[in-house]
């Protein structure tokens, strides 16, 4: 029988490498879940002339919505992916979740402000839902 201390085996371990090493595979994991779920939100919006029906995605107009999204990662814990906050519309949670969207409009040279339901047109759950299959993936070649 052979019994080694780590002490005999003059053992250094030093865990910084290690983590510095998981961290840099999860946030190119994180980076490549983010990615994808924004490169599928964008393809699900298509460029065509009738608004959407509710329950599908928006439809393309001006391609701000589309041009707009973006993903960040939180240092090695997360991912967050969305439209960037361009104004005080609310129109891209509008257009996720559904609600009153409230438009200015001059009539007779008066301001007046029109209050229009919007039924949900959710784009960034579907395509979280569509991506969520492939997160272990990523997450497996991230650290090769």
């Amino acid at each position: 029988m052979l019994n080694i201390t780590l002490k005999q085996a003059k053992v250094k371990f030093s865990e910084k490498p290690v983590l510095k090493a998981k961290d840099r595979g999860t946030r190119k994991a994180l980076k490549s879940i983010g990615a994808l779920v924004r490169t599928v939100a964008r393809r699900s919006m298509k460029r065509r002339k009738p608004a959407s029906l509710p329950g599908k995605p928006p439809r393309v107009i001006d391609g701000k919505l589309k041009k707009f999204l973006f993903f960040v990662v939180d240092g090695a814990e997360s991912v967050t992916v969305g439209p960037v906050k361009l104004a005080e519309t609310g129109t891209p949670a509008i257009l996720e979740y559904g609600g009153v969207k409230r438009n200015r409009v001059r009539k007779a040279g008066r301001r007046t402000t029109q209050h229009i339901q919007v039924d949900a047109r959710p784009y960034m759950g579907p395509a979280q839902e569509t991506t969520s299959g492939k997160y272990a993936e990523l997450f497996k070649n991230a650290f090769k």
